[in-house]
């Protein structure tokens, strides 16, 4: 039997066994259940697929408005976001595309979900509009439960790798203090500034042109040459004093943190 929720057809199935599959939340970090922020379209009915996920270990949670989304991410603070591709008022690839310019938001993983009838659905121009996974229906329920189960498991990794304290050189980079340190003595950055000392710190010695570092810092509409990371990377150097030198220009590429010597 088929019912139509966030304007896509969804087709009720049998639940994914408990015995078949062990529960999400029995094989997450602590035990804590991975949570699904389910965006709910036009139709008022209940979500069957939530349902269904939520008899299999998830934790999900509708969003019913979309007047302050980026208010509302961090509140719910999902391991996954749902979206229907037909949302309106601009569609599954607008919310999305909202989603990722935010640097708070844009690490999240995205699932647009789609009518596998409908018409003009471009599954890989989704994907390079910042979708991370194209779901159909009809659908199997326990293909839905595997995807999501691996983009949560990549998502929290991902969390993690962004809190871990980054040492390079004679500098401290700490996400959960916000803090840069050379020498031990505190370097007063901006957000903007530790943003991407954290990303060239991640991967000593990898070179990492200007749009993508400007992108990190949360400018996703920057070009290659654009010259606004240069200004960024001049403050930072500033500001390190000695410690510039960690910071390495390639010249025609972009930047890079020194590599171990």
């Amino acid at each position: 039997m088929n019912s139509v929720q966030a304007g896509v057809v969804v087709r009720r199935m049998p639940p994914v066994s408990h015995h078949a599959q062990p529960p999400v939340g029995a094989a997450s970090p602590n035990g804590v259940p991975v949570k699904i922020l389910w965006v709910e379209g036009p139709a008022p009915t209940a979500n069957p697929v939530a349902q269904m996920l939520g008899r299999n270990g998830f934790a999900v949670s509708p969003l019913k408005s979309l007047s302050n989304v980026e208010v509302d991410l961090r509140a719910s603070a999902p391991d996954v976001l749902v979206i229907p591709y037909d949302l309106p008022p601009d569609g599954g690839l607008g919310l999305c595309g909202l989603v990722r310019s935010c640097p708070r938001t844009a690490p999240l993983p995205v699932v647009l979900v789609f009518n596998d009838s409908a018409d003009g659905v471009d599954k890989a121009a989704a994907i390079e509009r910042g979708a991370d996974d194209c779901l159909a229906t009809p659908h199997d329920d326990r293909l839905l439960v595997a995807r999501l189960r691996a983009l949560a498991r990549r998502s929290r990794a991902a969390a993690l790798a962004a809190e871990e304290v980054l040492r390079v050189g004679r500098m401290t980079i700490d996400p959960r203090a916000r803090q840069v340190t050379y020498d031990a003595a505190p370097v007063g950055v901006t957000a903007t500034e530790f943003r991407i000392l954290q990303l060239l710190a991640h991967e000593p010695g990898r070179v990492h042109p200007r749009n993508v570092i400007a992108a990190s810092s949360g400018n996703v509409d920057a070009e290659p040459l654009d010259r606004t990371v240069d200004a960024h990377i001049k403050s930072i150097r500033k500001k390190l004093g000695a410690g510039a030198v960690e910071i390495e220009t390639v010249r025609g590429f972009g930047y890079r943190m020194r590599p171990p010597r």
